[in-house]
């Protein structure tokens, strides 16, 4: 099919921003006529000679690509075949002190927080809690815990799933620095605790391919604060007994209300009761994520 050379007829531009990203876009409009009446087909008109192709780059320059071209024909006759040829030209950029390419661009960070109560055994000065005869409360006493939640979101190349099960639900084992680029948070040793780790679709901006990496993490930081450990009481209505488990007695009767125990399961008559630290959570230095 014969074309004669495509003309640029009008062209228009349009430039916006969303405050992060500035996207420039050009418009222009081409009229391609064929003279040859056989074989007439919209995706011929492709071909004409001074039209661009998809991906070509912008004649003033800018960064512009070609990201679209529509044809459009607008008159037929039996010699003669006229067409409008619409061209898109693109190009995202971003603004301010923000890297274009998105795996230059530092991680951000969102903070939220949460209150609720708990109940607690050992007080903010390690006393335990327990009443005037060295017996738990009836009703375990409860206190404000306060959590302050923070979420990271850092651009990355790739990642690995073994990576992400790694690092959820663990805590950290040394102190770490989280920093935007302008605002930077310390998490001390053991207050903070990874949540599930979360990977978004493959994003291309820029040519460039990448993944957003979504990290929860929970800051405690109330009294005796720290994810590492938990401790209660040690209290009961069993005790051991030559390693057996024996039912509490006094005076000949079974006890219906927990009794100290000291830290081989003996009652405690009169207590305090021991101490029972347990692990809850794995954990981790944290030096493999990305807003490390």
């Amino acid at each position: 099919m014969a074309f004669e050379t495509a003309r640029l007829i009008k062209w228009s531009s349009s430039k916006t921003t969303d405050g992060l990203t500035t996207a420039l876009t050009v418009s222009e409009q081409y009229q391609v006529i064929s003279t040859d009446p056989s074989g007439d087909s919209p995706i011929n008109v492709y071909n004409a000679s001074g039209l661009p192709s998809i991906g070509d780059s912008y004649s003033g320059g800018n960064g512009l690509k070609v990201v679209a071209i529509n044809p459009d024909r607008v008159k037929a006759t039996d010699n003669l075949k006229e067409y409008i040829i619409n061209v898109e030209y693109d190009r995202t950029t971003t603004d301010g002190n923000i890297p274009e390419n998105p795996l230059s661009r530092p991680p951000r960070i969102r903070v939220d927080g949460s209150l609720s109560n708990e109940p607690y055994f050992i007080d903010s000065e390690n006393t335990k809690v327990l009443n005037t005869a060295g017996r738990p409360f009836p009703d375990q006493p409860q206190r404000d815990k306060h959590i302050s939640s923070i979420t990271v979101t850092a651009n990355v190349s790739g990642y690995d799933l073994g990576t992400i099960q790694t690092y959820s639900n663990t805590y950290n084992s040394a102190g770490i620095n989280i920093s935007d680029g302008n605002n930077t948070i310390n998490i001390p040793q053991y207050q903070g605790k990874i949540g599930a780790i979360t990977a978004s679709e493959k994003k291309i901006e820029s040519e460039i391919e990448y993944y957003e990496i979504t990290i929860p993490i929970d800051i405690y930081s109330g009294p005796n604060a720290g994810w590492h450990e938990d401790k209660y009481l040690s209290v009961g209505l069993i005790q051991l007994v030559s390693s057996e488990p024996k039912k509490i007695e006094i005076n000949g009767e079974p006890v219906d209300t927990p009794e100290p125990l000291d830290s081989n399961g003996a009652h405690l008559p009169g207590g305090p009761p021991a101490e029972v630290t347990f692990v809850p959570y794995a954990a981790s230095s944290w030096s493999g994520l990305s807003f490390t």
